[in-house]
């Protein structure tokens, strides 16, 4: 079965963009990250729908116009992002209950 990705407190963050940075506050980890470009539009792209990982890869290659012979590392770097952000409690997997984590 596919993992399906998604933002369940993407309202609860805060975003702000200085010199192609972009500075994310998660309150409820209290956390704030710097992510690049390629991280905000991931999840960007599973705050508007939870995806599962070939269709977000599918859709990261198609929206960064990634040529055909690069596809397949891209494709990697996606995953590897999607783990990654997930481990920083950005993105979820549905592992967990993590509706508890949205602040109120």
């Amino acid at each position: 079965m596919e993992t399906l990705w998604r933002v369940p407190l993407i309202k609860a963050f805060s975003r702000t963009c200085w010199n192609d940075e972009y500075f994310l506050f998660n309150p409820a980890s209290g956390y704030t990250h710097v992510l690049n470009q390629l991280s905000i539009d991931i999840i960007d792209l599973l705050a508007e729908s939870p995806c599962g990982t070939r269709d977000a890869q599918s859709r990261m290659i198609d929206t960064w116009r990634i040529d055909a012979d690069e596809q397949a590392g891209f494709a990697q770097r996606i995953e590897e992002h999607l783990h990654q952000l997930c481990y920083l409690g950005l993105i979820s997997d549905g592992t967990f209950d993590d509706t508890l984590l949205i602040p109120r």
